[in-house]
């Protein structure tokens, strides 16, 4: 049994290898051999103001499914494998501006009410092909939680009344 098992395991390994770990994909970088995610494409940076950018909670309280927004908020947390994070209304203050807090994660907003930290959050997505792409949103264009940004999109809202921003840009407030 066991001398069977080895050349089966080396012919799976083999098999599931697929190809060139040093071959760069479409959105990946590589980095000492090492595969990450590419960073989110400059064609989502805007680098243009807009005065008439809203905040969350008034998109919530305004927003149908397809209409085009400019949104201003802060960022709370990076969604994990996609181009997607949670962006917070503005006005709600994270731990790190309550004098005397040492929470280690302020953007998790754990000292705000929590009905008013989920009423002002919503998904922002940057789409390719109709789903959030693989690029890496943290880190571009100095992008980090509690950076305060101003995003245009349009509005989705799904049947469980989930809103998300499909994003076309972004840019520092």
């Amino acid at each position: 049994m066991k001398a069977l098992l080895i050349p089966t395991l080396i012919a799976v390994l083999s098999a599931c290898g697929g190809g060139d770990a040093d071959h760069d994909h479409d959105h990946t970088e590589n980095t000492g051999g090492v595969l990450v995610a590419a960073s989110l494409p400059d064609s989502f940076w805007s680098a243009e103001a807009s005065a008439d950018a809203i905040n969350v909670f008034d998109l919530r309280d305004t927003a149908k499914s397809g209409d085009a927004v400019v949104v201003k908020g802060t960022v709370q947390d990076f969604v994990s494998n996609v181009a997607a994070f949670r962006l917070v209304e503005d006005t709600l203050q994270s731990c790190d501006e309550i004098h005397g807090d040492s929470c280690k994660t302020p953007w998790d907003y754990c000292c705000a009410d929590p009905v008013e930290v989920k009423r002002g959050t919503t998904l922002v997505e940057f789409q390719e092909n109709g789903a959030p792409g693989p690029w890496t949103i943290k880190g571009f264009h100095g992008l980090n939680h509690l950076s305060e940004v101003v995003v245009a999109g349009t509005v989705h809202i799904d049947d469980a009344q989930n809103l998300t921003i499909v994003a076309d840009s972004i840019r520092n407030q």
